[in-house]
């Protein structure tokens, strides 16, 4: 009986190893877990079952059986190897999260860079490593160096990529997206993500900030007329209005005969009219508001004349316009 067990143990684990190379980890487990139920101290099983926990991101679970064959055999190699390997990778996923919750951006790209280079055949681990660099870029703004890494994440085959990673990914792709203004691709990615979960609302509120982007970028850009960032506060928008307004006053643009026909004089004119009302959306709460929103802000002010901010009226001071 005791030969008949042994020669079992034997199968299982032959048949945990064809599994083993077909990518088929479940499998894996359930060979070798028969086969240690028969031998609880066999070198062989603990090692295939812990290599399976390994490839699976089960750190905790493949260190209980590396910590159990170097309690057998202190000096095997294999199993020091695999056990310093993913003391390594962890400390590597702490302390590159972390450099992230703290900002600091570039320093959490270098982990995340290392981490590439401790086990390349590692499937799982080298996406949560270019997931980490996706984020990273996005933080530094390097759209299009965020979005290469968010792609490489994404080939991470999705019947083993945990789901929440791929949700993840996919939103960082999204962020990035919008930050080079592919506002169409982003709202994909983040429909994509939304169908992976779909009761997520952080995926829901997202996708409707991509929607709402998409919207606003077939209307005007009033925060490009003031040369602005999206997220400027009021006292910038005034800061840089008061700038474009003395930059691009029709007396200043056309003062002197510069301008030498009406062509000249009108465009100098609506260039002024841009920027007077970007400030007059960005600068009223509520219209901003809409037009953040992707809703237009002066639907129900058309109509009204053309106000004048800071004492430039739109039309005044056009140069002389020759004919």
């Amino acid at each position: 009986a005791i030969d008949v067990a042994a020669d079992a143990v034997e199968l299982l684990l032959m048949r945990a190893e064809c599994h083993k190379h077909l990518g088929d980890s479940e499998n894996v487990l359930a060979d070798t877990g028969k086969a240690l139920k028969v031998n609880s101290h066999h070198m062989g099983a603990l090692l295939t079952r812990g290599e399976a926990y390994y490839h699976m991101l089960e750190f905790d679970l493949a260190q209980r059986h590396f910590r159990e064959g170097l309690r057998q055999d202190p000096e095997h190699k294999v199993f020091k190897e695999f056990y310093r390997r993913i003391k390594k990778m962890e400390n590597i996923l702490k302390g590159a999260a972390e450099e992230l919750g703290l900002r600091k951006y570039k320093d959490a790209l270098e982990s995340y860079d290392m981490g590439l280079k401790v086990d390349g055949s590692h499937v799982l681990f080298v996406g949560k490593m270019h997931l980490g660099r996706c984020k990273a870029f996005v933080g530094l703004k390097r759209f299009d160096e965020a979005v290469r890494a968010c792609g490489a994440s994404m080939d991470v085959p999705e019947a083993v990529h945990a789901q929440q990673d791929r949700i993840d990914t996919l939103l960082h792709r999204a962020d990035a997206l919008m930050g080079l203004e592919d506002y169409e691709e982003a709202v994909r990615d983040c429909e994509r993500a939304l169908n992976l979960g779909k009761d997520n609302q952080e995926t829901k509120r997202r996708l409707e900030k991509a929607k709402q982007e998409l919207k606003k970028s077939k209307m005007k850009d009033y925060y490009g007329a003031l040369g602005l960032a999206k997220d400027a506060d009021a006292a910038t928008i005034k800061k840089a209005y008061k700038r474009k307004a003395l930059e691009l006053h029709p007396d200043k643009v056309c003062g002197s005969n510069q301008c030498k026909s009406k062509e000249e004089s009108d465009r100098a004119n609506q260039k002024f009219h841009d920027v007077a009302e970007a400030y007059e959306v960005l600068n009223d709460p509520e219209m901003k508001a809409k037009y953040d929103r992707g809703e237009d802000p002066l639907a129900q002010n058309q109509g009204g004349g053309q106000p004048g901010h800071g004492g430039f009226p739109f039309g005044g001071g056009g140069g002389g316009g020759g004919g």
